[in-house]
């Protein structure tokens, strides 16, 4: 892991371009290294803070072509970097060990080409001088991050976008087109960012910027393929194969490893694979809430693979001296508490080892989320009920008691119900949902008449969606949305902070392909055990995982926020206040904001409903506001 940066300008100034790089320092603690060139009158500056983790004295960027007339800078890992080593070397001189020295070498013989070729998680930024271009690419599931911006006179690019406000004229501007679509999902979906001028690279895109022209090309490089004619039986060959080999590979290191460990199927997955090839150190969290606390899974996992394991008990007082940390670094609004313990957790690991594996994908990709087989019934009764009887049982939802557990009964049904006037895309959203569009434009009101509705970036992936089957696409949509934007963000944003690495054996390409060539009900069984979530994992874990875990349902990474509102209504409350002011500076708040979240607030305090996914959400807006916006 590493943090990067770049900027060409005539603008440009190297004193001015270090304290930039240095914001993001916490990405690479190791080293700094610093390119800088000029093309005419404009000025060209390529930078990164390395995490060695590879060939650690050798390792160091920015790495060269032979002639340095290619230069990259590089965020992440490419884990088959040796088998592309032994097929370039028949060309090429390497000086180093490391997996960052092959990237030149490959833009020389396949240009852009070369990203099919590579099994990584990365963020890329290379310039080649003889062409006078600056290439930028990200992996293909949104692993690391990569913000940029074009101007007229300047472009500039960063894994974070405080980094852009120092080396370019930028000031930070509020997108509220993309602040309606963070009050919906949570987070703000790529390619929007929270800041005006200022775009998020899209997960499987790269961009090509002509110098010489003054002009920017994107592009999309990488699609999930659907593959013909492949059969259940092969397909769990393939997987139980591909799953092994990205676990193996992703145990490179010239640095201690470890493996977060929830109790879930996907990360005890992730270990017993592991524990094929080394006996790994194994770290979780626990809650003294009991609906919210996996730590007997976790335990009984390390038990069984004989792992070294690190537990760290979660408290109110932890979450509240994490806060201001965490957000004081978070450059964009998020909405998802789950970063909270993540960080924690990271926190913890970092002072074993540098590196760890996480289970994250395996709900995407295996069908993990019980709102998959909500759509089921979903569209029987949209099709049998009346609208008016849909409205008339939405209303008698409102008198089923309020639960403060963790993904209780009431919240499912009211959010069942909230669902079914929806389309598939829209449905499967909404239910996810912290604010609907109707609440949002109670919060803010961007353009004299403009409403929010829902976020085009459902319409654009569930129109890709359809060349899979239809209750396959849900998945599809999680996968290019809520994984690049929420799991991965928080999963980058939360290990970042603490100088640690990620990787994520389940984002391969080849298992993508695979689960997505296979037809929903061959992923996942609702009518079949209490294993029909995630069937597919489950058969290829058989025997390998204690029965216990194999069958255990899906949990999730949550923290119990909403006790937590109760016990420090004061501090939340002066938050929510806070932006309500905020936003009125900008003339963007609607009239209605007051009254309708201090009823969301006190309908929460009395436990008349669990409203803390509005509360916290307005929360980390209003810390973002304060911390990043001059008002």
């Amino acid at each position: 892991m590493c943090g990067i940066a770049g900027v060409v300008s005539r603008y440009a100034d190297r004193e001015r371009f270090s304290e930039g790089l240095s914001k993001i320092s916490y990405r690479g603690p190791d080293e700094t290294g610093i390119f800088e060139s000029a093309f005419g009158d404009m000025k060209i500056f390529l930078g990164v803070n390395r995490l060695s983790i590879i060939d650690i004295e050798g390792g160091r960027q920015p790495v060269f072509s032979e002639d340095k007339k290619v230069i990259a800078v590089f965020n992440g890992e490419i884990y088959n970097f040796l088998e592309l080593r032994e097929k370039l070397k028949q060309k090429h001189v390497f000086v180093s060990r490391s997996d960052s020295e092959i990237i030149p070498h490959l833009w020389e013989d396949y240009s852009e080409d070369m990203l099919d070729k590579l099994d990584g998680m990365f963020a890329i930024a290379l310039y080649d001088r003889e062409k006078e271009v600056l290439f930028l690419a990200r992996d293909p599931f949104g692993e690391k991050p990569l913000y940029y911006s074009f101007g007229p006179d300047f472009f500039a690019f960063s894994s974070e976008p405080k980094v852009l406000f120092d080396i370019t004229s930028l000031s930070p501007e509020p997108d509220f087109r993309a602040l309606q679509d963070y009050l919906f999902f949570g987070f703000i979906p790529a390619p929007s960012s929270a800041f005006s001028g200022i775009k998020k690279l899209p997960a499987g895109y790269f961009l090509i910027l002509d110098i010489k022209r003054w002009s920017l090309d994107v592009k999309r490089y990488f699609y999930i393929k659907k593959l013909e004619r492949i059969d259940m039986g092969f397909a769990l060959e393939l997987l139980e194969y591909e799953f092994r080999q990205s676990v193996k590979r992703r145990l490179i290191a010239d640095v201690p490893l470890g493996i977060f460990l929830s109790g879930g199927v996907d990360s005890s997955s992730v270990v017993a694979v592991a524990s094929e090839f080394t006996k790994p150190k194994t770290f979780s969290i626990s809650f003294s809430e009991s609906s919210y606390d996996e730590s007997e899974f976790s335990r009984e996992v390390a038990d069984f693979f004989g792992t070294e394991h690190t537990e760290f008990k979660m408290e109110q007082k932890d979450m509240l001296s994490v806060i201001p940390e965490i957000f004081d670094k978070l450059d964009e609004p998020f909405a998802d508490s789950s970063i909270l313990p993540t960080f924690i957790l990271s926190k913890l690991t970092r002072t074993k080892v540098k590196v760890a594996l996480s289970g994250d994908g395996g709900d995407e990709l295996f069908g993990g989320y019980p709102t998959y087989i909500s759509h089921i019934p979903a569209e029987i009764f949209r099709y049998i009920l009346p609208q008016s009887f849909i409205e008339f049982l939405n209303s008698l939802s409102g008198f089923i008691p309020a639960s403060f557990e963790y993904f209780s009964f009431d919240f499912k049904v009211k959010r069942f119900l909230s669902g079914l006037y929806y389309d598939l895309p829209q449905r499967h959203y909404f239910w996810m949902r912290y604010f609907s569009p109707e609440e949002i434009n109670f919060i803010i009101r961007y353009g004299a008449t403009e409403r929010y509705f829902f976020s085009s970036v459902l319409k654009d992936f569930y129109d890709e969606s359809i060349i899979f089957d239809f209750f396959s696409r849900p998945m599809y949509l999680d996968v290019k949305i809520y994984l690049q934007d929420d799991i991965l963000f928080k999963t980058d944003r939360a290990s970042s902070f603490c100088s640690l690495e990620v990787r994520t054996p389940f984002l391969t390409k080849n298992i993508a392909n695979i689960v997505f060539s296979l037809d929903f009900f061959q992923k996942v069984r609702p009518f079949y055990t209490l294993d029909g979530l995630k069937f597919l994992l489950r058969r290829i874990m058989k025997g390998k995982l204690p029965n216990k875990i194999l069958k255990r349902k899906k949990q999730g990474f949550a923290v119990p926020i909403s006790f937590w509102i109760l016990e420090h209504k004061n501090i939340f409350y002066e938050k929510i206040l806070n932006l309500g002011r905020y936003l009125r500076k900008f003339g963007v708040l609607s009239g209605e904001y007051e009254r309708f979240i201090s009823k969301e607030f006190e309908d929460h305090i009395q436990k008349r409903e669990n409203n803390s996914r509005k509360i916290y959400a307005i929360f980390s807006l209003s810390y973002w506001f304060e911390r990043w916006i001059k008002v």
